[in-house]
């Protein structure tokens, strides 16, 4: 009998491919193709549908009759297995060398789960990015952008990285705090994504994308100042596995576009500063700045957040 052979993804070398179903003895056959990403398996999804239907069968004292009537999640049969068959899915991609798991694969609640992507990611890094500026504000080549100023970019494994543009940074400054979604959270384009903070003030911000978070950027919730001085590099807020992608791309600025409306926001904003002074003119030589917010006083927080993140 010939050995099983391994596989390679996105240069891991998986020594197992078992789906975790079958590992738990609750389907006969079943080969994992996601790198054990559980979290947004379509095949997970469906056979949770079917024991969840199953559990409600017998909380009404109905006999099974067939081999899927029977079917329980793999997380029941998980805890009876033996250690040596518990295997963390970072194990068995082999990514480590060694990790037993003691969360019965909920990877959404797991913190050595979220190490090991976090640091998949930064193995990973984002590449060195052209920046063009657009009335003196940066714009990355190669990203799709809200018109909320949110960002999206397309990385490794058709994953999507997610982030804020150069012009919110300075629109609002720095930030003290970021409240970014869980790993395993959904996102919806056009929906509330993730919250800034400044002082007593609070901005939500748009999703640019819909999916399911997969890595959240531990860097710039300990230091949101990143996301102020490199909004497109390391100042990245979270990645997510799309749902849909096609259509959420089709939604958003990118290209040539990107530049035209970046000029537009910028026009924008300096005809709201022009009425706000009475009508004196922004002098070209201060403005833009790096935290437009504060050099405004007599704009609101509540304006500014109004008119450009359209929240």
């Amino acid at each position: 009998m010939e050995p099983r052979k391994t596989s390679n993804v996105k240069g891991l070398r998986l020594s197992e491919d078992e789906c975790i179903w079958m590992k738990a003895r609750v389907v006969d056959f079943k080969l994992c193709d996601r790198t054990y990403d559980c979290i947004n398996c379509t095949f997970d999804k469906s056979m949770a549908k079917i024991v969840s239907e199953n559990r409600k069968k017998r909380e009404l004292g109905l006999a099974p009759k067939t081999k899927r009537d029977r079917m329980r999640s793999w997380r029941e049969n998980f805890n009876a297995l033996d250690a040596g068959q518990r295997r963390c899915r970072h194990m068995l991609s082999g990514r480590v060398d060694y990790k037993i798991c003691p969360n019965a694969f909920e990877c959404h609640q797991c913190e050595f789960d979220q190490l090991v992507e976090n640091e998949l990611t930064h193995l990973d890094p984002i590449s060195p990015v052209m920046l063009t500026n657009v009335s003196g504000y940066s714009l990355a080549s190669g990203y799709y952008y809200h018109r909320g100023h949110g960002w999206a970019m397309i990385d490794y494994g058709a994953r999507i990285r997610v982030g804020l543009d150069d012009f919110v940074t300075r629109l609002l400054g720095p930030n003290k705090k970021l409240e970014l979604p869980s790993l395993g959270d959904k996102v919806v384009q056009n929906e509330t994504g993730w919250i800034l903070r400044r002082d007593k003030h609070r901005a939500e911000m748009l999703s640019p994308v819909e999916g399911v978070v997969t890595a959240v950027n531990q860097r710039v919730l300990e230091a949101p100042e990143l996301a102020h001085k490199y909004p497109y590099e390391m100042g990245w807020l979270f990645m997510v596995e799309p749902t849909k992608m096609k259509q959420n791309l089709r939604d958003l600025i990118s290209g040539e576009e990107s530049a035209d409306w970046m000029h537009g926001e910028s026009e924008r904003l300096r005809h709201i500063v022009t009425e706000a002074r009475g009508g004196a003119t922004a002098s070209a030589g201060g403005f833009p700045v790096d935290d437009i917010y504060g050099n405004l006083p007599d704009i609101s927080w509540e304006k500014l957040v109004r008119e450009f993140l359209l929240t």
